[in-house]
């Protein structure tokens, strides 16, 4: 008969926090399943520091020793079989222009548990594009627990040899130790999410410091109730429901807009030791259904699961683009190799009662291997970079700082390389930086007496220099560019994350005051304006982990608006920035958003192979995401007499919207433009401009 402390309803927890995960990744319609990482956690604390203390309690030390010994041979060789052969698939279907450089730095901390650490700090970058298929993303919560069991012990230890050298119950010490803990990391995980933007949600989410109040409360479930309740069966029968019935309703009230970890993540959390309470002395818990076979068979296969279903979620993304049904399928599918790899690895070794050099060798291999394995992807993806730049090199630069087109790339994979790192030269100081471009320090072309020509907007004003560039000089103008990546330059409110973006407001205000003590000759204007009216319709990049999510707001700040009033909030404003250029003297154009693709070129590269289907669209699933806006901009245009410029008939025919025309890539990813495409756009650029002036 197995002790008490041996729970099968605690594997069925681990069943349901699985399931949850997996069914979420594999895109069923369960928008809280992320939550199921928080199930982990609260049973992580539960188990670990209960284990701890039975063994402090029986023989007044902890053996850390031993207890990392029996760590390394639980958690290692799981790990290191699926980072190993990660990076192994990732050299061959993912792009060396990203994704492949974050997967092998992935996989160096996932073996080093340091991975929450390594993607919290890779986002945001010219890499984060690769987000999505970053095949061991899942390893942050695993670098969390492990962060976890590196600290927790030893404070344990510390807090039991001093209670006990001072004559103090240690068991009152520990509870309290771990009250004050998780009262700090919870204080801060609540005032981390509380307290602005997206950056510091994110930093809340991937830290360990702001999850070990997860553990701990677990924790104090394991040290703070020691005996069965005295409660009616009913009673505990009746709790352990509720507290699966909180994990579940957690499951679908929480979304990836809430702010996590912060008030609603007290849900699952309290829910999960709810439930682990119920049954503390017992060996199966309260409710049958938990400890039933099934529940437990997948509760054991829980860590393997875990590990394999992400990396088997991604590469078949990428192998059945737009085929939701067989994602999904994917990852039921991920259970064969999770159960293999138990049968074969994760048992036979945990099982094993290696101790002493037995274990440091095994520990020396699982680290060993994957981590030269991600050193060679690095390696190779870098190879495939510098190569890449040999060849943007070699080619002539131009005044405006693109890359010229000739000679042309020998084939689609250094075209593809091409069009998403040597055309995009407008994104350098002082053109772009963080808080926006310096204003009037972007400039091209100047020479006495030539008249100025602006061109204002977000990233996509960016998207669209090249081309408005060879135009404007074209016509005899000077040209400048201020281009501020997720920030328009109209007179609307914007939530990112929630959060209202002061710096936006301000910049708007600024760039504002700029063109009226100086107003130029002509302006354009280029913004990526379906995104911020349209937050329930989620574009490619959007649908990323950690993907800032913009939207307009109203006067108090509360919420995003709804579509409708979105479209309308923008048109007024498009209308009241085109009537103070009137006022000015300055022709307007807005130069349109190019249609957006469901993929961009660093989804569709897989080792040197680009994927040609991937990069086209459906036409009609390009217009229903832009056309409500589209059409205000143009009503507002006809109406105070300002030119619009739509390009989308330039890239899209009547079926299907693409991103390679004629021999040349034209978007560096799902929704920027490159400079070639960009640049097949001035002729028609420059009719606007010519239009707009006459």
């Amino acid at each position: 008969m197995r002790p008490t402390h041996h729970r099968t309803d605690i594997q069925g927890l681990r069943a349901i926090a699985v399931g949850l995960v997996v069914a979420y990744h594999g895109g069923l319609p369960i928008p809280g399943g992320f939550i199921g990482v928080d199930v982990f956690f609260v049973i992580s604390g539960y188990v670990i520091v209960g284990l701890l203390y039975r063994e402090v309690e029986r023989s007044g030390h902890i053996d850390l020793l031993r207890f990392m010994t029996r760590r390394a041979r639980r958690i290692l060789p799981a790990l290191a079989l699926v980072t190993a052969v990660t990076c192994v698939a990732a050299w061959f279907w993912l792009s060396p222009f990203g994704p492949q450089q974050v997967t092998a730095g992935t996989a160096a901390g996932a073996m080093l548990f340091y991975a929450n650490w390594y993607i919290r700090v890779r986002s945001g970058n010219y890499f984060d594009e690769a987000a999505d298929v970053n095949p061991l993303l899942h390893t942050w919560s695993l670098s969390v627990e492990e962060q976890f069991y590196f600290v927790f012990p030893s404070l344990m230890a510390v807090v039991w040899l001093t209670a006990v050298r001072r004559r103090v119950a240690p068991r009152p010490a520990l509870v309290i130790m771990m009250v004050l803990v998780g009262g700090a990391s919870l204080a801060a995980a609540l005032w981390m999410t509380s307290r602005g933007g997206g950056q510091s949600v994110a930093w809340a989410f991937y830290g360990s410091p702001f999850r070990a109040w997860e553990f701990a409360i677990g924790a104090l479930v394991a040290v703070g109730v020691r005996q069965r309740s005295r409660l009616p069966g009913m009673v505990l029968t009746a709790m352990a429901g509720l507290g699966v019935a909180a994990i579940a309703a957690s499951a679908f009230l929480i979304d990836s807009s809430t702010r996590f970890p912060g008030p609603w993540t007290l849900v699952p959390v309290l829910g999960t030791a709810v439930v682990i309470y119920a049954g503390t002395g017992t060996s199966s818990g309260p409710l049958r259904g938990l400890s039933s076979r099934p529940m437990v068979w997948l509760g054991d296969l829980s860590y393997s699961w875990y590990l394999w279903h992400w990396p088997v979620i991604v590469f078949a993304s990428l192998w059945l683009r737009d085929q939701p049904v067989w994602v999904a399928t994917a990852a039921a599918l991920s259970l064969v190799p999770a159960w293999l790899s138990f049968r074969l690895a994760e048992e036979p070794i945990r099982h094993s009662g290696w101790t002493g050099r037995t274990v440091v060798v095994l520990a020396a291999i699982c680290i060993g291997v994957p981590v030269a394995g991600a050193a060679l992807l690095t390696h190779h993806a870098d190879s495939a970079v510098e190569q890449m730049n040999e060849v943007v090199k070699s080619q002539p630069a131009r005044k405006f700082g693109f890359v010229a087109k000739n000679p042309q790339p020998d084939d689609l994979f250094q075209a593809a390389a091409l069009a998403q790192r040597g055309q995009w030269g407008v994104f350098k100081e002082p053109c772009l930086s963080g808080a926006g471009n310096v204003l009037g320090e972007c400039k091209f072309f100047e020479a006495p007496g030539r008249p100025r020509a602006i061109l204002v907007g977000d990233s996509h004003a960016g998207a669209y220099a090249a081309g408005f560039a060879a135009a404007a000089r074209e016509l005899g103008y000077s040209v400048e560019i201020i281009s501020n990546g997720g920030c328009q330059v109209l007179d609307v409110p914007l939530l990112r994350d929630g959060e209202y973006d002061r710096g936006c407001a301000e910049r708007v205000k600024e760039t504002w005051n700029y063109l009226r003590e100086d107003p130029p000759d002509l302006l354009a204007m280029a913004h990526r304006s379906p995104r911020v009216v349209s937050p329930e319709i989620l574009l490619a990049d959007e649908l990323r982990p950690g993907y800032t999510t913009t939207c307009i707001t109203g006067s108090t700040h509360e919420g995003c608006l709804p579509h409708d009033e979105a479209v309308a909030a923008w048109a007024s404003a498009l209308g009241d920035a085109a009537k103070t250029l009137k006022s000015l003297g300055v022709p307007l154009v807005v130069l349109q958003t190019a249609p957006e693709h469901s993929a961009g070129l660093p989804e569709c590269v897989s080792g040197t192979t680009v994927d040609m289907e991937c990069t086209e669209t459906d036409r009609d699933l390009t217009w229903d995401r832009r056309v409500d806006v589209i059409e205000a901009e143009k009503q507002v245009g006809a109406d105070l007499g300002f030119t619009v410029y739509d390009p989308f008939d330039h890239f899209c025919d009547a079926e299907t919207c693409y991103q390679y025309i004629d021999d040349r890539f034209y978007y560096r990813n799902d929704d920027h433009m490159n400079a070639d495409g960009s640049e097949a756009l001035t002729g028609e650029i420059k009719t606007a401009l010519e239009e707009a002036v006459s």
